[in-house]
């Protein structure tokens, strides 16, 4: 593939993002590092009144290209780029997590409890 078609993927990957943005309000396009690999993937704040730092992590099993990752740095710049700790498990697509800054890591034993109070009265399970 010639660089022109990794630009062309990155562009539409971007653009359905965005429509997918209208169904999941308030979510952030990120770039998330993990075992060496890296994902396309979406956060958001899910108890911001409680702790920003407690987000929702959605992202997609297989990861990028090298190319495809230039790619879309070049088309969205800004875009965050997070680092997860290799000791976490993110096989699957949604995680929640703590956010530090542009790290990923595992919530405190608070943070945990009040996500499971929160998934509780929203009649929801975590595991």
């Amino acid at each position: 593939m010639t660089y022109d078609d990794w630009r062309n993927i990155a562009r539409d990957l971007l653009r359905d993002e965005k429509k997918m943005g209208r169904h999941y309000p308030m979510t952030m396009g990120v770039l998330v590092e993990w075992q060496r690999d890296t994902y396309l993937a979406c956060i958001k704040e899910i108890a911001p009144a409680y702790s920003r730092e407690v987000v929702l992590l959605r992202k997609g099993p297989d990861p990028m290209p090298d190319e495809l990752i230039d790619a879309i740095i070049e088309k969205d710049p800004e875009r965050l780029q997070l680092y997860a700790d290799d000791s976490l498990n993110l096989n699957g697509a949604q995680h929640v997590l703590r956010r530090l800054g542009n790290v990923l890591a595992c919530l405190t034993r608070e943070q945990s409890d009040h996500v499971r109070n929160m998934s509780q009265e929203m009649g929801t399970t975590t595991q």
